[in-house]
């Protein structure tokens, strides 16, 4: 698990911004994912009256915060730390530099998972089908290497999930996941020691493999719809689409009116209720 990074005024200072009677500090958070922890952000600065305005990006994980003063700012970027989110405050120039490299590193964790748990299931298929003895051992020794890097550099952010969970006394979806890999890693780690007959480290590394690329195919998924309008995922500030004579307006959800026209993307909450115009969502 790794160990949030201990910001001071001396260190945020070079990323912040002068703007008119304020100053702006922008930050990339690693672990923002979904809509619920847009919300949690949000809740928190509401409660901040040091922060004067702010935005929260789900598309691109970014924040842009503006307080006061320096301090105001280190006081929000602390809020962001203490509800379980790494952030890395970054100038505008370099934020998606930052994204970018977010981006590689989760393809590269997928692919190390899926090459390793594609040669562990190989050694796998032979044990299976009764390979001699010593090949069965040496086969479940090459599996334990193989499953160790699965672990250690693909699995980190389940485990760091699954230790904040532990850490902070709240339950998340790394928690479940985090305590049946390892649990079957000990059961199998001490078979191998033994009778060889329960070593699952196999499945072990295709969990992983599978766990990491289908967070990863959502997460680009979400962010493709979020490009359009991130608006209608933050609590309070949702906006239909009207169509008019002027085109398509993005309006409040109070200003709706019967019998207005609204187009509605594939992926998108329906605003209100009403009855479809089109055989289908455009």
């Amino acid at each position: 698990m790794s160990a949030s990074i201990a910001f001071s005024n001396d260190s945020i200072r070079p990323y912040v911004q002068d703007i008119d009677h304020a100053k702006r500090l922008s930050l990339f958070v690693k672990d923002m994912k979904c809509g619920h922890c847009v919300h949690k952000i949000s809740k928190a600065f509401d409660q901040n009256a040091k922060v004067i305005n702010y935005h929260v990006d789900l598309s691109s994980q970014g924040i842009d915060i503006e307080g006061e003063s320096t301090d105001s700012l280190l006081t929000a970027l602390d809020q962001v730390q203490q509800l379980g989110f790494d952030v890395i405050p970054v100038d505008q120039s370099s934020y998606d530099t930052v994204a970018g490299d977010e981006f590689k590193k989760d393809l590269k964790r997928i692919a190390v998972a899926g090459v390793c748990a594609g040669n562990i299931m190989l050694f796998s298929v032979a044990v299976y089908l009764g390979a001699d003895a010593n090949f069965r051992d040496f086969f479940h020794w090459l599996s334990f290497g193989l499953v160790v890097p699965v672990y250690v550099y693909s699995g980190r952010a389940i485990f760091a999930g699954f230790f904040h969970a532990i850490q902070k006394k709240r339950f998340n979806l790394d928690f479940p996941i985090g305590l049946a890999l390892a649990v079957g890693f000990l059961a199998s780690f001490v078979s191998l020691f033994g009778t060889q007959e329960h070593i699952y480290f196999d499945s072990l590394a295709v969990i992983v493999f599978v766990i990491l690329l289908s967070r990863f195919l959502l997460k680009s998924h979400v962010q493709a719809v979020l490009a359009r309008n991130i608006l209608q995922f933050v609590p309070g500030v949702y906006q239909a689409r009207r169509l008019s004579a002027q085109g398509e307006q993005l309006i409040a959800l109070n200003s709706l009116l019967e019998g207005d026209a609204l187009r509605v993307y594939s992926g998108e909450v329906l605003p209100a209720d009403g009855e479809l115009l089109s055989p289908r969502a455009l």
